[in-house]
């Protein structure tokens, strides 16, 4: 390795680091672990040995047999996707966060939302 460095290394034309900070938002999404599931008969997921109860929505009844979508975040919050729309925020154990505004507003489709599409989880909230 140091033969190949010798011969063919190039002096950088500018010092300094050619690294820039971030500009963008919505990280939490880009780092997200994502995982497909389907919809038990019980309008549950399944994902890690938890159940995760999809509550009632004015854009649909159920969701029993649809395919979704499960987001782990970096601090092991779970979140429920069907296409771009999130329809449920847990905790880490699986319980349900504050409950999202009926309607969620597209940004972008097939994408959750870039920024503030995460709740604050509520502390003891319990399932509903």
């Amino acid at each position: 390795m140091p033969a190949f460095n010798r011969e063919f290394a190039v002096k950088p034309a500018v010092e300094g680091s050619a690294f820039v900070p971030y500009s963008g938002d919505g990280l939490e999404e880009i780092l997200c672990e994502q995982f497909d599931r389907t919809v038990n008969k019980d309008n549950c997921v399944a994902f890690d040995r938890k159940k995760l109860q999809i509550p009632a929505h004015s854009c649909r009844r159920h969701y029993v047999k649809a395919r979704v979508r499960v987001h782990r975040y970096t601090d092991g919050q779970l979140a429920v996707f069907y296409g771009p729309r999130k329809l449920a925020s847990y905790t880490a154990q699986g319980l349900p966060c504050e409950r999202l505004p009926q309607r969620v507003r597209k940004e972008m489709p097939d994408r959750p939302p870039s920024s503030g599409g995460r709740l604050p989880c509520a502390e003891g909230v319990g399932s509903p």
